[in-house]
């Protein structure tokens, strides 16, 4: 049995979307890292990186890792 279109397009769709979460997380991080060093903010003033922002990057992860195993057993 062969990959089908389907099964390829959804897991397209699952790197896609974990490739979105993970470049969100990053631009949040890289402007928490900007903000910590910015000794005229206070601490109050700094981009948060929230849990759930690190859970739906885990989570997408995760839903890629299924869909791609998914294709291997086919």
């Amino acid at each position: 049995m062969s990959m089908s279109a389907n099964q390829l397009e959804e897991t397209i769709a699952e790197a896609q979307r974990f490739v979105a979460k993970a470049q969100h997380l990053c631009a949040k991080q890289k402007q928490h890292e900007k903000d910590v060093a910015n000794d005229d903010l206070h601490w109050s003033e700094w981009t948060d990186v929230s849990p759930k922002d690190t859970g739906a990057v885990r989570r997408a992860s995760m839903d890629l890792t299924r869909s791609l195993a998914d294709l291997r057993r086919v």
